[in-house]
């Protein structure tokens, strides 16, 4: 529900527009190829864009990333 107000909020999917693009339209969420569900209660930092040289882990525990609910458990200060 938390990410579906942040839509009606204004807020984009995390992954938006893939590493080249302009993701979000936030500063400071890093960019993303897309969803990744696989979740475990404390996620492993994964980085799907690496090969486009980001440094930044995707934001997994991020409530607009799509992930499964026991996941996504903060916005960034740029989102608020």
């Amino acid at each position: 529900m938390v990410h579906h107000v942040g839509h009606w909020l204004g807020l984009y999917d995390t992954y938006q527009g893939g590493c080249s693009g302009s993701g979000d339209f936030v500063s400071d969420t890093p960019a993303e190829t897309g969803e990744y569900q696989a979740c475990e209660i404390k996620p492993q930092p994964y980085n799907s864009c690496k090969v486009a040289g980001q440094d930044l882990p995707d934001p997994v525990t991020n409530f607009m990333h799509s992930t499964r609910d026991c996941c996504a458990m903060e916005f960034t200060v740029g989102q608020v």
